[in-house]
């Protein structure tokens, strides 16, 4: 606590006024907002490893997850039961603004999700002095 001034001159923590609580609070929303956005725009500019294998890998039949159930079924003696069997999928769009609203909505959603460790990490930094 010493470090960011949040002491006073006995070592004990200063109190502080609701507003200066939502400052604080402010700003690690900005951080953690962010790096969210970092991460969703390294994923807007590298669509092929993140959007194909990652988001839309379940609809190919070489989804590791699927080669793991299969690989785990022939173990156990089960056979094919735990194999899946993907249909084809084919993606269409209908509107001329949908493949770049949907490549906006992967980046972001993978944003989220990549910084959802640090989000938490920075609301903890928040609740824990209260604690």
């Amino acid at each position: 606590m010493a470090l960011f001034g949040n002491t006073d001159s006995n070592g004990q923590p200063k109190e502080m006024s609701f507003l200066q609580h939502l400052e604080e609070l402010r700003w690690h929303l900005v951080r953690s907002a962010a790096v969210i956005v970092i991460f969703a725009i390294a994923i807007f500019c590298l669509p092929g490893f993140f959007i194909d294998e990652i988001f839309l890998g379940p609809i190919k039949q070489d989804f590791i997850s699927y080669r793991a159930l299969c690989a785990l079924g022939h173990k156990i003696g089960a056979g094919d039961v735990m194999c899946m069997q993907v249909k084809e999928v084919k993606l269409q769009t209908l509107g001329i603004s949908e493949q770049f609203f949907t490549h906006m909505w992967f980046a972001f959603m993978g944003g989220l999700i990549l910084g959802f460790p640090f989000l938490l990490w920075e609301l903890w930094k928040f609740v824990r002095p209260a604690l």
